[in-house]
C-alpha cells in the first residue's frame, strides 16, 4: 500500500526503497456487504507457475499473504456489521449494483 509519503511508480505500483507492490487485497462495500478482490501483477502470477523453486515459493507466499488480508477484512466486516449504520461511508469505495 502507499504510505502517506509514498509516490506511485511509473506504472502505478508502490515503489519504495524497501518494497515494490505486486499484489493487493481491496475491500469494497457493495449492496449486501463487503467484498474483497485480490489484484496481482502479471509477473507474480507468472511466478506461481515458475519452475524456479525460489521464485515459485516467493510468489505463492505473496499470494497467501494477500489471502490473509481477505480473511482479516472478512472478520472485521463481521465484527463491525452491527455498527455499520453508525458510520458514514464517505471516503470508502462503494459501488451500486
Amino acid at each position: 500500500m502507499l504510505g502517506p509519503d509514498s509516490e506511485p511508480g511509473h506504472d502505478g505500483h508502490t515503489n519504495e526503497d524497501f518494497a515494490l507492490g505486486v499484489a493487493m487485497a481491496i475491500p469494497v462495500l457493495r449492496p449486501g456487504g463487503w467484498k474483497t478482490s485480490v489484484v496481482l501483477a502479471g509477473g507474480l502470477a507468472r511466478g506461481m507457475l515458475s519452475e524456479d523453486a525460489g521464485v515459485n515459493r516467493m510468489a505463492r507466499a505473496t499470494f497467501v499473504h494477500e489471502l490473509a488480508h481477505v480473511a482479516d477484512y472478512r472478520e472485521k466486516a463481521r465484527m463491525w456489521a452491527p455498527f455499520e449504520a453508525d458510520f458514514p461511508v464517505d471516503g470508502l469505495i462503494f459501488f451500486e449494483g
